[in-house]
């Protein structure tokens, strides 16, 4: 009986901590000049399985709040995670999708998001999960599994958002190129790969991470 009393205290602790890390902010702005709004009552993180990037949805008891996480802010920080609202955004000829992404602090002030690369024809189905499925890239910085669906032509990249603006900046094989200059062993296996690798998601966090320009929020 101490031993379940233990563990149901663990659990408490754990759900308070969760609540108290839980925050949103409503811009880019606000995220760079770090305005945040914290959530005082307890969140739910539900993953849609949806087509396209953003499956990520955060609600709680309070409809007014609900609505403000689904249509206005921009980020949230749920369980030392950062995260982004896809609503509005576009990437590389398609959309980023609705809900909300798993996201990473790039730099200073920077985010970076995996998104789809649009292909002419072509379908993306593309979320974060700690559950195991298909492909699986282990990002070091958080340890967090990021799960992609088979695709059909559209492939994930990263993008870099840099403002409020509502097209984001895909991260290239000449941006990649340009930061690895200073250590040409590395730069040297980055151009062993294909063009299509290069700009992978997976192959441009593993470069990011390993230059430690990713943190977790």
């Amino acid at each position: 009986m101490k031993r379940l009393f233990s563990l149901a205290w663990i659990l408490i602790v754990a759900s308070i901590i969760m609540v108290a890390q839980t925050r949103y902010c409503l811009s880019y702005e606000d995220f760079k000049n770090d305005k945040w709004v914290e959530i005082k009552q307890p969140v739910k993180a539900t993953l849609k399985n949806t087509i396209g990037l953003g499956d990520m949805v955060f609600t709680t008891e309070d409809k007014e709040l609900d609505k403000i996480l689904k249509k206005e802010a921009r980020f949230i920080v749920h369980d030392d995670i950062l995260y982004v609202n896809n609503r509005k955004l576009k990437g590389k000829g398609t959309s980023m999708g609705k809900n909300y992404t798993q996201a990473f602090r790039y730099g200073q002030d920077s985010v970076c998001v995996v998104g789809p690369r649009g292909v002419k024809g072509g379908t993306a189905a593309l979320y974060f999960s700690v559950n195991l499925a298909v492909n699986i890239l282990l990002v070091p910085c958080t340890g967090t599994a990021v799960t992609v669906l088979p695709l059909r032509e559209s492939y994930p990249v990263c993008y870099l958002m840099t403002s409020d603006q509502k097209k984001l900046q895909m991260i290239t094989p000449e941006d990649i190129d340009a930061l690895l200059a200073d250590d040409p062993v590395a730069q040297s296996y980055y151009n062993a790969y294909d063009k299509k690798q290069k700009e992978s998601a997976k192959v441009v966090l593993q470069n990011l991470e390993e230059l430690e320009l990713l943190k977790a929020f």
